[in-house]
């Protein structure tokens, strides 16, 4: 197993004041995660401070660095409120729960950050993730 930091502190704001609608923001290219060679991923993410209603994280996978390529592998809903730190297991090897994976890690992972306007509002969430790679050889 070996530990990678897949994001370091970054605060994402969005202002949907103009209309509301839904703010997509995706990790840089530059800064995706290589992750050939292994099978199997937990993603721990640290959020220190929110506020504008609910943010989603998902954690992506795809062969390949295009936008159109990524899936989703698992993801977490953050609504405002105590700083947490979350783990969250993709199961991508299926050794916790069988079956519960439906997308195999492929080589490069990113972060994607989702708000839902529930009208108008400005937002903004402050976090990092480290990422647990696992191989079974």
């Amino acid at each position: 197993m070996h530990t990678f930091v897949l994001q370091d502190w970054v605060t994402i704001t969005g202002d949907n004041t103009a209309g509301g609608g839904v703010t997509i923001v995706n990790q840089s290219a530059a800064e995706y995660l290589d992750l050939e060679g292994y099978q199997d991923v937990t993603f721990f993410w640290q959020v220190s401070s929110a506020s504008g209603g609910t943010v989603d994280l998902q954690f992506q996978t795809a062969p390949e660095k295009y936008d159109a390529n990524f899936t989703d592998l698992t993801s977490f809903s953050y609504t405002n409120g105590n700083k947490i730190v979350q783990a969250l297991p993709a199961n991508i090897g299926n050794t916790v729960n069988p079956g519960k994976a439906v997308t195999p890690l492929a080589r490069w992972v990113r972060w994607q950050v989702q708000h839902t306007a529930g009208g108008a509002v400005v937002w903004s969430i402050t976090f990092r993730v480290f990422v647990c790679g696992v191989t079974y050889q």
